[in-house]
C-alpha cells in the first residue's frame, strides 16, 4: 500500500516476524490494482473493525476472558492493563466462554452490546502446536452439504479438524445468547485461524434452514450477520467459494427485510501478512 502514515509503518516494521511477513516478501505477485488512501473505507467503518477486531483480540487467551470482564472498568480505563484503546468494551456483557475438545484447543466467547443491540463471537487464531500442524495440513476434503448433491466444494482439512472441534459447543453459546436477545445482529469475528472459524460457522448458519443442521444452528437461522474477518487465510478451493456466495446470496433473498443487509461482510487483510497471503473466502 502507498502513502501509508509513520504509525502504520512502525506497526509493520514490529510486527514482521509474528505476521510471517517474510513470507508475504518471497511469495508475493504483483496485483494490477496498488492500494492507496483514496482506497480507504469512511472513518465510522474504521472505527467499527477497530472495535470488533479489540473484541477478537481478547479471543486469543492471553488474559482470562471471565477475570476480563470482572474488572472491565478498571482494565479499560486510562493505565489500566488494557488501556483507552478497549474502552469500548466496558458497556459490553460476557454471556459465554467455549473451548474445543482436547485436541483443537479452539477457544472463543460470546458477548453482548447493548448500546448497538450486537452479539459478539469471537474466536482464537493458532496457540498451540497441534493447531500449527492443522494449519499446515493443506490437503483438501470434500464438505458435506447433504441437501446439495451437486456440490463438490472442498475444505482445507487442517482447518476443517480444528472446527469440528468446536462448532458445535460455539453454536450453542450462541443460541443460549440469541434466546436472551433474539433482535440482536450477531457479529463473527476472529483472527488468521479464528477468522477461519469465523468463515466456517458463518456458512453453517446460512446453510441451516435447508436442514444442513438440525442442532443450535438451526436456532440461528434468520439472524441478522456480520462477518469480521482479520487475516484469514484460504478456507476451501474455488467451488468452496461459489458456496460461500450462493449460499449468501440465497440469504439475503430470503431476508429481505433487513434491507440487502442480512449478511454483512468484512474481509480485512494486514499489509504483508503472510498467513492470509491466499485469497480467503471473501467475496467483496
Amino acid at each position: 500500500m502507498q502513502n501509508e502514515t509513520d504509525d502504520e509503518r512502525q506497526m509493520y516494521n514490529l510486527e514482521k516476524e509474528n505476521n510471517f511477513r517474510w513470507i508475504a516478501a518471497l511469495l508475493k505477485t504483483t496485483a494490477k490494482h496498488t492500494l492507496t488512501v483514496a482506497d480507504r473505507c469512511d472513518e465510522a467503518t474504521e472505527h467499527q473493525l477497530a472495535v470488533w477486531g479489540a473484541f477478537a483480540e481478547l479471543a486469543h487467551g492471553y488474559f482470562q476472558t471471565s477475570a476480563i470482564w470482572e474488572d472491565l472498568e478498571s482494565l479499560t480505563s486510562p493505565g489500566g492493563l488494557l488501556g483507552e484503546p478497549y474502552a469500548c468494551l466496558k458497556d459490553s456483557q460476557l454471556l459465554g466462554q467455549f473451548v474445543g475438545d482436547n485436541r483443537a484447543e479452539e477457544r472463543g466467547y460470546v458477548a453482548y452490546r447493548p448500546d448497538f443491540n450486537e452479539i459478539i463471537v469471537t474466536f482464537s487464531g493458532t496457540s498451540s502446536l497441534w493447531q500449527v500442524l492443522q494449519d499446515i495440513n493443506y490437503f483438501k476434503e470434500l464438505y458435506p452439504v447433504p441437501h446439495l448433491t451437486n456440490v463438490k466444494a472442498k475444505v482445507h482439512r487442517g482447518f476443517w479438524n480444528v472446527y469440528n472441534g468446536v462448532r458445535l459447543l460455539a453454536a450453542r453459546e450462541v443460541a443460549s445468547a440469541r434466546q436472551l436477545h433474539p433482535d440482536a445482529k450477531l457479529v463473527i469475528t476472529g483472527h488468521s485461524l479464528g477468522a477461519v472459524m469465523c468463515y466456517l460457522f458463518c456458512l453453517d448458519i446460512l446453510l441451516a434452514g435447508h436442514g444442513h443442521e438440525r442442532n443450535d444452528f438451526g436456532k440461528l437461522y434468520g439472524v441478522q450477520i456480520v462477518l469480521a474477518a482479520f487475516g484469514s487465510p484460504r478456507a476451501g478451493d474455488d467451488s468452496m467459494v461459489e458456496l460461500f456466495r450462493r449460499a449468501t446470496s440465497e440469504y439475503e433473498q430470503k431476508f429481505e427485510n433487513y434491507g440487502g443487509e442480512a449478511v454483512k461482510e468484512f474481509s480485512v487483510k494486514g499489509y504483508r501478512d503472510g498467513a492470509s497471503l491466499q485469497a480467503s473466502l471473501s467475496h467483496l
